[in-house]
């Protein structure tokens, strides 16, 4: 049986000085036939708060072993949440103590020493960050997930895996406050269906392959628009995957050398959460590191991402608002093992 307990203590400031065009007021800009020497609009300040934010959270696992094929696990975390956010504005205070005890379980089926198959359950419980625009705190965000799946051993134990379907729920995710578009509500749900498959090839003692594989079906189930329910999640693409080659020696000795490369892959994802059909475009990039083992206690490790420069769109709010991927970077890495 594992037991523990865990905490954290987080607060923030947030000042926003926005201005929000107006049919009035619009302060548009034709790219097409600009004018110059428009003034500057003052941008108010709309948003001045300070949150404080603290947790408890304890916790229970135990794995149980039924027979000779079968194993359950079994766990309870319970969170406590208090959380303040002051309005500096107008000197207000608005507090929320919230609690939730989540289960987790799952069953294993050994039908032999080269297939398992499992099913798990589990609830997840975490804080919202933030304000609505009356300065109250969100409501937390709740989840529900179930998953099956089975782990297989192949061909003398050099292909290996694991391929898994899952189902997640997630209510009171923030989404548009309908009365003020610069702020956010609590109402939204979204379920996540998919699958998930990995395998790993020993070509042989020291040399592996291992290919990853995501499908998800990211969908909005409630919001405080309309027509967004049925609609697809931002940046969620619903194909993934990667590809590597990596090697290391059996006795990492004084002198020796490992080294691992290959290719991410990330497909085309909404691109806003309007539902507008604005779409990211898929992207790969490649990724590879070598080491060398220094002496028993130290590795010395020199790796690199986006090897070939690749300019990508990571994440985007909207069509106008995007986030560029990270260019090629390399990094050296000393490590000291007592």
């Amino acid at each position: 049986m594992r037991a523990g307990i865990d905490g954290f203590a987080y607060n923030q400031y947030r000042k926003f000085w926005r201005f929000n065009p107006t049919a009035a007021n619009p302060y548009g800009i034709n790219i097409y036939n600009p004018v110059s020497g428009q003034t500057k609009p003052v941008a108010p300040l709309n948003t001045d708060n300070h949150e404080d934010l603290s947790g408890r959270a304890l916790f229970v696992q135990d794995l149980i072993s039924i027979g000779d094929h079968w194993t359950l696990l079994l766990g309870l975390r319970h969170d406590d949440i208090d959380q303040t956010v002051t309005n500096r504005m107008n000197n207000s205070a608005v507090s929320q103590s919230v609690s939730q005890t989540s289960p987790r379980s799952a069953v294993t089926y050994k039908a032999s020493d080269n297939l398992s198959l499992y099913a798990s359950y589990g609830r997840s419980f975490r804080y919202n960050q933030g304000a609505d625009r009356f300065n109250r705190p969100f409501a937390p965000e709740k989840g529900e997930a179930y998953e099956i799946g089975s782990r297989f051993s192949l061909i003398e134990r050099k292909l290996t895996g694991t391929v898994s379907l899952f189902d997640i729920s997630k209510d009171n995710i923030l989404s548009t406050d309908p009365a003020d578009n610069a702020y956010q509500v609590a109402l939204g749900s979204a379920r996540s269906k998919g699958l998930e498959f990995e395998t790993t090839y020993a070509l042989n003692r020291s040399t592996y392959v291992t290919g990853v594989y995501t499908y998800v079906d990211a969908k909005v189930t409630r919001d405080t628009t309309a027509a967004l329910v049925g609609g697809p999640l931002s940046n969620i693409p619903e194909h993934s995957g990667a590809l590597f080659i990596s090697y290391a020696p059996e006795q990492h000795a004084a002198g020796s050398l490992s080294w691992s490369g290959g290719l991410v892959f990330v497909g085309e994802r909404a691109g806003d959460p309007n539902n507008s059909g604005f779409r990211l475009p898929s992207y790969v990039t490649a990724r590879a590191s070598v080491g060398w083992q220094v002496s028993e206690t130290v590795e010395l490790r020199l790796e690199g991402d986006n090897l070939f420069d690749k300019a990508y769109i990571e994440n985007s709010y909207d069509a106008v608002w995007l986030t560029p991927g990270a260019p090629r970077a390399v990094t050296l890495r000393l490590r000291y093992s007592l």
